[in-house]
């Protein structure tokens, strides 16, 4: 009789075991598949791209260059002025009152012909301006992701200067302020990325400007992401993007949760996850459902490297953690590599970049190029260089004019395609 009773004791000891597996798996799961809705007042971003001071300053100078060339000459009673100037310097602001506003301050220089009197001469000048560009967002041209425009609202200030040997003897304070706000209306809309998507899908994005830099900023729909410590510094000329880790691991969880068995009534679900450098160590549970079911940890270590200038992370080694009891030994980088879990950060971080597609005629786009990707400060940072490009015509095929406040690259990256990314 003794007998008996333990061995019922035995059986249900163990059925509760499998009740209890499947029960923490069920829990796990539905917390993984959990989506955020609504942004918060006063939220923390998630995901900060950065674009450096010079970088817009490219952008812009190309867009008030060809404003300039398409304005006719301006009229100042006394003279007829035909400037050609390039925008040399910029610093940006904040606009108080306006939250959706960029403010700017910079210098033009270039040279002018003034007709006046019954002469007519080309001289060098300067000119201090001021001025807003006023931010909106809208789909993307691909429907992925949203993209961030910028126009140029108003012009505050105008002060045009000639070289002293130059001196006309007269105002022009008048006419440049009607000037001013032809240049204003004919400088065409700057496309500055599009971010988010089917990968990275997001809740809100704000842009503001800080330490020398235009950011903005992402809240992911990760129902269990984490904030950025602080936004990125972008390289002079370039841009910077920096992506917490928690929000990666939230977004490759539901991925993996989403997908399902990968073979034999087995789930993956990644756990952690810890950026270093080039290293990586992903932490991974490996769930058996069939019959009692048991579960088993893995830590993953790889390296965190570009390829073809997207995104690869490459697992290199495996190391043993917890498991329930009767779990097996199985090949975790096996599964992993028939999973979406690796394939899910990369992706994410792919649709943080900016990338864009000039949407108006006239119109120009920035297009970026990665360089470089590493964990930094809990979060992935990536950093690169961008082009702008102007928009094409109907009808006409156009060189664009690639310029960027450091390096130039021509056509964009395989980081930047907002469709699905090749692999190698």
């Amino acid at each position: 009789m003794s007998r008996m009773i333990l061995a019922l004791a035995a059986l249900l000891s163990l059925t509760g075991c499998a009740a209890g597996v499947h029960e923490l798996f069920e829990t796990r799961k539905a917390y993984g598949l959990e989506r955020a809705s609504g942004a918060p007042n006063g939220w923390s971003a998630e995901a900060v791209v950065a674009l450096s001071e010079p970088l817009v300053q490219s952008v812009l100078a190309q867009a008030l260059e060809v404003a300039i060339k398409d304005l006719p000459p301006f009229d100042a009673k006394l003279a007829v002025i035909t400037p050609q100037a390039t925008l040399s310097s910029l610093t940006l602001s904040d606009v108080a009152g306006c939250a959706q506003c960029v403010g700017f301050s910079g210098k033009l220089t270039g040279k002018t012909k003034v007709e006046a009197m019954g002469f007519s001469k080309t001289l060098p000048f300067t000119a201090s301006l001021r001025g807003s560009l006023q931010v909106s967002t809208r789909p993307a041209e691909d429907a992925q992701g949203r993209a961030v425009f910028a126009r140029l609202t108003k012009i505050d200030r105008l002060e045009f200067s000639l070289d002293q040997t130059g001196s006309l003897g007269f105002s022009l304070e008048d006419s440049l302020e009607s000037w001013g706000t032809d240049l204003a209306r004919e400088t065409p809309e700057l496309n500055l990325g599009a971010f988010g998507g089917d990968d990275l899908p997001l809740r809100d994005l704000r842009v503001r400007s800080a330490s020398g830099a235009l950011l903005v900023e992402l809240l992911t729909d990760a129902a269990h992401g984490g904030p950025l410590y602080a936004p990125p510094t972008p390289p002079s000329g370039g841009w910077a993007v920096a992506v917490s880790e928690a929000t990666l691991l939230d977004h490759a969880r539901r991925a993996a949760f989403e997908m399902g068995e990968i073979s034999m009534e087995v789930w993956a679900e990644p756990t952690s996850l810890d950026l270093d450098g080039g290293e990586f160590a992903l932490g991974l549970r490996l769930w058996r459902l069939k019959g009692k079911g048991w579960w088993r940890d893995y830590i993953i270590r790889g390296e965190i490297n570009l390829v073809n200038q997207v995104l690869k992370l490459q697992p290199k080694q495996v190391e043993e953690g917890e498991r329930s009891q009767g779990a097996a030994l199985v090949d975790p980088l096996a599964l992993l590599g028939e999973s979406l879990i690796l394939r899910a950060i990369e992706d994410a971080a792919a649709q943080s970049m900016p990338v864009g597609q000039a949407t108006s005629v006239g119109g120009l786009a920035l297009r970026a190029k990665v360089t470089q990707a590493q964990g930094v400060a809990d979060a992935l940072l990536l950093s690169g260089e961008a082009t702008a490009k102007a928009a094409k015509e109907p009808g006409k095929s156009t060189g664009g004019g690639n310029t960027s406040g450091g390096n130039t690259s021509g056509g964009a990256s395989g980081a930047g395609e907002r469709k699905k990314q090749k692999r190698p």
